[in-house]
C-alpha cells in the first residue's frame, strides 16, 4: 500500500502508523500532472480540507475556510514517475481523495490507471473549489483508460442540501475478464 499526504504534521500521523503495518509506504508529497513544488492552501484545524485549488467565494462554508486558510509550499509528484521502478502486484486498488484535484492526479497517472482493476474517487456534487471537477468530468477522464464508473460505495448526504461527496467506483472490465 502506497500513501501520500503532503502536510508536515499529518504526515507524521500517517508514517507512525505505516511504519505498524506490513507492506505499508508513506509518501511525503501531494499527487499531480508534474514534479516539483505547489502552493497548497492549508487548514491547519482541518487539514483533510486541505486543496491544492482555491475556495470557491460561493461555496456556503468559504468565510469559515478563509478565515484559517494558510499557504504552504508542498512537493507534488506524478504517480506515473512514483511507481516507475516499484513492481506492483497485477490487482491494483486506487483511492483518491484530493479535495478538487482528482484530474490533476488522474493526468499524472494514466499507466498506472491503466493497470488498474479498480478505482474509488471521492466527488463532490458542488464546487466547493474552484475548477473542481464534477462526477461527469471525472468519469470522461478516466473512460479512455478503461475505468468505467459503476456507482458508489458510499454518499454522504446533508440534510439541508441533499447529496454532498460521494466515493464513486470505477472498474476495469478487461482486468477483471468480465
Amino acid at each position: 500500500m502506497l500513501c501520500f499526504e503532503p502536510q508536515e504534521k499529518p504526515f507524521e500521523q500517517l508514517k507512525k502508523w505505516a511504519e505498524k503495518q506490513r507492506n505499508v509506504t508513506a509518501f511525503p508529497y501531494a499527487l499531480g500532472d508534474h514534479n516539483g513544488d505547489v502552493t497548497m492552501n492549508a487548514f491547519p484545524g482541518m487539514p483533510r480540507h486541505s486543496t491544492l485549488h482555491t475556495i470557491n467565494p460561493n461555496f456556503s462554508h468559504a468565510s469559515k475556510f478563509a478565515a484559517m486558510q494558510t499557504m504552504i509550499t508542498v512537493p507534488i509528484r506524478r504517480l506515473d514517475d512514483v511507481v516507475a521502478d516499484m513492481q506492483l502486484q497485477e490487482s491494483i486498488l486506487i483511492k483518491i481523495d484530493v479535495e478538487g484535484f482528482e484530474l490533476e492526479v488522474i493526468a499524472g497517472a494514466h499507466e498506472t490507471l491503466h493497470r488498474t482493476t479498480a478505482c474509488i474517487i471521492e466527488a463532490h456534487t458542488d464546487e466547493h473549489f474552484v475548477d473542481q471537477p464534477n462526477l461527469s468530468k471525472i468519469m470522461q477522464a478516466l473512460e479512455p483508460l478503461g475505468l468505467e464508473y459503476v456507482g458508489n460505495l458510499m454518499q454522504h448526504a446533508d440534510p439541508k442540501f441533499g447529496a454532498d461527496y460521494m466515493d464513486a467506483l470505477f472498474i476495469n472490465h478487461r482486468l477483471l475478464g468480465a
